[in-house]
């Protein structure tokens, strides 16, 4: 048997603006859940339009347009995540990509549970690689790094110190200092350092 909304129609003219459904309500009186569509299956809610123009899918999720252009998810003080998936198997076993909020604190990555694998994740500009976390819990740098004005940022802090530190032209350890390519003559520059023929390290004058 027919839906009673199993229905079709004919839209044949370009120039006029048609609509499969279209309802008007004048709203003088109504309760704060009152929905423009409300949609279930058995008694389980799947898809609600509220009054006030929210969206909610799978009964649990609600979209808001908060202002032009602007796309919001919110739920009262309820934290909110949105995810996008790699794979997906079932809901213990995925590959996933997300934005969330837990404990007051907003996170960004990757996850997996089940047959899935952490991804490693990764930052662009202009389709370039800039900064990348990989599944060696390395952080990648894709040129420089450096403060937004001189003398603005430290590497490291007084009680959380890097334990080596690897360079070109000099590598610190924490408790050795080893230095290579260093002029092997005085380069009257002064404050550069260099070698001098017996091996010892000097500043220039």
């Amino acid at each position: 048997m027919p839906g009673i909304y199993d229905f079709t129609d004919t839209w044949n003219d370009a120039g006029t603006v048609f609509n499969a459904i279209k309802c008007a309500v004048t709203d003088t009186a109504s309760h704060a859940d009152s929905a423009l569509l409300n949609l279930l299956v058995g008694s389980v809610e799947k898809h609600y339009v509220g009054k006030d123009g929210e969206l909610r899918l799978g009964g649990n999720s609600s979209l808001y347009g908060d202002a032009a252009n602007v796309l919001a998810q919110r739920n009262g003080t309820n934290p909110q995540a949105f995810y996008l998936y790699n794979t997906y198997t079932d809901a213990l076993n995925y590959e996933r990509g997300g934005v969330w909020w837990s404990g007051n604190t907003l996170y960004f990555g990757s996850t997996a549970a089940g047959t899935g694998t952490a991804r490693d994740v990764y930052f662009q500009r202009g389709g370039v690689n800039k900064l990348w976390f990989g599944s060696n819990s390395a952080i990648t740098v894709n040129n420089s790094v450096y403060p937004s004005s001189s003398g603005s940022w430290y590497i490291g802090w007084t009680t959380l110190r890097f334990s080596a530190v690897y360079t070109n032209n000099l590598d610190c350890d924490g408790s050795t200092i080893k230095m290579s390519a260093l002029p092997t003559t005085d380069p009257a520059v002064p404050g550069q350092l260099y070698r001098d023929g017996s091996g010892f390290v000097k500043v220039s004058l």
